[in-house]
C-alpha cells in the first residue's frame, strides 16, 4: 500500500505544482486538493486511523467466546465462539506482547492463507496484547475443557 500511495501523493503533489506555477484556472487548483489528501492519509494517515482504532478496541474472554469490542465513532461488539476454531496460533514478540489468531474451520488450508490485504477475509485476531502467552494459554484450557 505504501508504494502506491507514494505514487498516487506523488502525482498528486505533482499535479498541484504544475496548476499553481503555470497559472491555471482555479478549478485545476481545487481539483487536485481532494487527491493530496487522499495522497496523505494512503502515506501517513492510515497509521493513525489504525492506531486510534486500536486504542478503541477492548478484548474479553468468558468461558465459552472470545469479544473483541470496537469502533471510535459507532462500538461494535463482535463475539467469537471458542469451539468453532480449527486452530489458534500463537505470535509473541520478545516484549511478551502479541497477537492470537483464531483459524476458523477450512481457513488455514486455504493457498492465501498467509497472503493479506484489505479485500481479503482476514481470520479474528486479538492483536497487540500484553502478557500474550497467559491469555493464549487460558483459551486452550477452555478448548481442552469442551
Amino acid at each position: 500500500m505504501i508504494p502506491f500511495g507514494l505514487i498516487w501523493g506523488g502525482f498528486a503533489v505533482f499535479w498541484e505544482i504544475i496548476a499553481f506555477a503555470t497559472e491555471a484556472p482555479l478549478f485545476f487548483k481545487l481539483w487536485g486538493i481532494p487527491f493530496v489528501l487522499i495522497g496523505l492519509y494512503l502515506i501517513v494517515g492510515r497509521f493513525f486511523v489504525d492506531a486510534i482504532q486500536r486504542a478503541n478496541t477492548i478484548y474479553g474472554l468468558t468461558s465459552q467466546r472470545v469479544l473483541v469490542k470496537s469502533g471510535v465513532f459507532r462500538k461494535e461488539t463482535t463475539a467469537f465462539n471458542i469451539k468453532t476454531f480449527s486452530e489458534v496460533s500463537l505470535h509473541e514478540k520478545d516484549d511478551s506482547t502479541g497477537t492470537i489468531t483464531l483459524w476458523p474451520a477450512g481457513m488455514k488450508e486455504s493457498m492465501t492463507q498467509k497472503l493479506e490485504w484489505q479485500g481479503k477475509v482476514q481470520p479474528p485476531k486479538i492483536e497487540l496484547i500484553d502478557d500474550v502467552k497467559l491469555v493464549y494459554d487460558k483459551i486452550m484450557r477452555i478448548r481442552k475443557q469442551h
